[in-house]
């Protein structure tokens, strides 16, 4: 969507390009609704490795999913040409996600187990097994200032584990006392 269209619109619209930014205020850019892609019931917690879609908010958000397809010659992110993510109105198999825990030592144990809000976790693209990136060292002038370019792409140090361009976190409302135990990450709440 064009900067134009983006002022006299009273929604987002597809298809639109994502881009990550270090201040934590919730806005309509940053606000995420988690939605199953099997037959969980709503308000059911997210588990591990359960294939979900990241939707923006139905009404001021136009209800887009995030997408990405596997990096061609013809078609990757602007400027880093790693795999490309954006928001598009359609839905299908390209729009599939999946959390992986932080620890790599531990993602067999944690298979099926509910996802803790406020917790890092690994967003890893179902199709291309690729992982949701904020490419720091790649900077993209945007209506808002400047942000950082978003890519599914997997950044593994030398312990072959991601770094931290890989770690995200669901936010749920207000952080809790870090001492005690988090609740699951419900299913089709607003996060």
């Amino acid at each position: 969507m064009d900067e134009s269209r983006m002022h006299a619109s009273l929604r987002f619209e597809g298809p639109c390009g994502v881009s990550a930014t270090r201040k934590l205020e919730p806005t309509a850019r940053s606000t995420f609704v988690i939605r199953p892609v099997d037959n969980s019931p709503p308000g059911a917690p997210l588990t591990y490795g359960q294939q979900f879609l990241i939707c923006t908010l139905p009404d001021e958000g136009g209800d887009l999913k995030l997408h990405s397809d596997i990096a061609t010659f013809t078609k990757s992110a602007k400027k880093s040409r790693q795999q490309e993510v954006t928001l598009v109105e359609g839905c299908g198999y390209l729009n599939h996600w999946k959390v992986l825990p932080f620890n790599p030592l531990y993602r067999m144990e944690m298979e099926g187990l509910p996802v803790p809000a406020n917790q890092k976790v690994v967003i890893a693209h179902c199709k291309s097994n690729q992982d949701l990136n904020a490419v720091g060292h790649v900077s993209l002038r945007t209506p808002f200032g400047r942000e950082y370019e978003v890519t599914a792409h997997t950044c593994l140090d030398s312990h072959r584990a991601e770094k931290d361009c890989n770690h995200w976190v669901f936010v749920s409302g207000t952080p809790t006392d870090p001492s005690t135990a988090e609740k699951p990450l419900p299913v089709g709440a607003r996060q």
